[in-house]
């Protein structure tokens, strides 16, 4: 397929060519979703199913061995369907969840190695042959940088590879900004914790004190240090003492007890930090996300193809969908990862947030027809498909996007995302 004609496929997904439509809907001040209606009534073949269809039988997710693979699974489809997986969904199994690099097409009958990135680092163990389930997606900011890093893989190398440890990075500031506790530092948990404080009433996003949250992870850091400090003199200790050197294990002890006094002092600090956090998480913020707001969001989601996410009237990531039905399947969790990298962005920006810059719906609508004109007659490069079906990347200054196609050349997904940092980041 070559560029003038994935132009014109990608057409089918664009409201302004097909008498669809666009509607703003405002969950806070500085975050917004605008739904994306298509006028076109699906091309698509009946045969193509999404991952985590609770009707489909016989496709499976696994390890790809008995050991397993960190950044590598197996996907085997005996089902009659071709299976569309989707980049950034997260997948809960194996030896540790996972979250995919990359829209994958899994033709019926056949199987194909998944690319992802580890979104537990605490776990490796689980029983040999588990399957992995639909967990969700990756947080909307994520899903923005890692399309970024993935992206850069396919062009450089042909490989879908992300960075894992700004992955980690993110999931580690996430779980403070959610006050989430995970033994294996694990992305769902801090999901989990959100579910659980909406069920009890709790708002979900809200502002807490951004120096209290970089001093926690100073003092994190430094006791991590200490620790390896302390366990490097310990090693140094045996070994003047194997070497009949009192004095130097002598020195060596002192260095330690005063070590050892610097990290208890940093350990009770940071303890009562927590403590005070975790107080000031139950108070009740000057703007949080109502069940009201939420209600508005999910009916205009009702017939809408996709969604674009913006952060302070910046454009984010956003999704597009060839059936309308698999947006209304994943707009859910789509909703959720929007909601939770919100969560993390007013901890780090709240002065921002209660003065967010002015943005009208007028605006937003006009700027997600000129990001969805930029996908739509921009330049596209062929690439091979991580698995079945035809994949495609834009080259574009400000914005990556990525679309493919199945076994028609109709487009089945659009994944949208800008590669500039909303600056109230």
């Amino acid at each position: 397929m070559n560029t003038e004609t994935c132009k014109q496929r990608i057409d089918i997904l664009r409201p302004d060519t097909n008498g669809g439509s666009y509607r703003v809907v405002s969950l806070l001040p500085g975050l917004d979703f605008v739904f994306v209606r298509s006028g076109n009534e699906s091309q698509l073949s009946p045969t193509v199913r999404l991952f985590g269809d609770p009707t489909v039988e016989g496709f499976a997710i696994e390890e790809v061995s008995g050991s397993g693979s960190v950044p590598q699974l197996r996907a085997t489809n005996l089902s009659p369907f071709d299976i569309l997986l989707i980049a950034g969904q997260l997948v809960k199994g194996g030896k540790q969840n996972r979250g995919l690099n990359a829209d994958i097409l899994v033709y019926a009958g056949q199987s194909a190695a998944v690319p992802v990135t580890c979104v537990e680092r605490g776990r490796w163990s689980g029983q040999s042959g588990t399957r992995f389930q639909h967990g969700g997606f990756e947080p909307a900011s994520l899903r923005q940088s890692k399309m970024h890093s993935v992206h850069e893989s396919r062009r450089s190398s042909g490989e879908c590879r992300a960075n894992q440890s700004t992955v980690w990075r993110d999931i580690d500031q996430l779980s403070r900004a959610c006050q989430s506790h995970s033994t294996s530092a694990d992305l769902l948990n801090c999901y989990e914790t959100m579910d659980a404080r909406r069920a009890e009433g709790q708002p979900i996003v809200g502002c807490t004190d951004p120096a209290l949250l970089q001093e926690l992870a100073f003092l994190e850091r430094r006791i991590l240090a200490l620790n390896r400090d302390a366990q490097q003199m310990l090693e140094s200790i045996q070994r003047a003492l194997d070497g009949g050197l009192t004095e130097q294990a002598t020195i060596g002890r002192r260095s330690l007890d005063l070590t050892l006094r610097q990290l208890g002092v940093l350990q009770q600090r940071y303890l009562r930090r927590r403590q005070r956090m975790e107080q000031e998480g139950t108070r009740e913020p000057t703007e949080t996300v109502t069940a009201e707001r939420i209600a508005a969001a999910n009916q205009a989601a009702v017939g809408a193809s996709g969604l674009l996410v913006y952060f302070g009237g910046q454009f984010l990531t956003g999704d597009i969908f060839a059936n309308a039905q698999w947006f209304e399947m994943l707009y859910g969790d789509l909703r959720n990862s929007a909601l939770i990298s919100w969560k993390l962005t007013s901890t780090r920006a709240p002065q921002e947030l209660n003065q967010p810059r002015p943005v009208t719906h007028e605006m937003l609508e006009s700027s997600a027809r000129e990001i969805l004109g930029a996908a739509a007659e921009g330049e596209w490069v062929d690439r091979p498909s991580v698995a079945q079906g035809r994949a495609h990347l834009l080259v574009h200054q400000d914005y990556e996007s990525a679309v493919l196609f199945d076994r028609s050349d109709v487009p089945l997904h659009l994944l949208l995302s800008s590669k500039r940092v909303p600056t109230i980041f």
